[in-house]
């Protein structure tokens, strides 16, 4: 191989590694914004986690409150229906009492 070949190889190996050099570098500086990006999204994820599992105990809460007032409801039905009879028994003796 002549001198001109080899420099003319040698020139564009120092072009090529130069070239990989820069490509590393801007790989480089690329993960590091993708991995900032991504820390980002990771605590807006968290953070709407948070609202979500906070929204979901006061919906939690507020079903339980649900259930437990249909439940008292019905507690308070039975009480009543068994005073009405108690009131409807009074009368009766009561009626049962009084003279015609």
């Amino acid at each position: 191989m002549s001198d001109d070949a080899l420099s003319m190889i040698l020139a564009t190996m120092i072009r090529l590694e130069d070239k990989m050099t820069r490509f590393e570098d801007k790989m480089t500086s690329m993960r590091a914004d993708v991995m900032l990006r991504l820390d980002r999204h990771e605590s807006h994820l968290g953070d709407i986690r948070d609202d979500i599992a906070v929204s979901m105990g006061r919906a939690d809460q507020a079903a339980l409150v649900a259930v437990n007032t249909r439940e008292e409801a019905r507690l308070l039905s039975q009480q009543v229906a068994l005073l009405q009879r108690q009131v409807n028994k009074l009368q009766t003796r009561l009626d049962q009492l009084e003279p015609k």
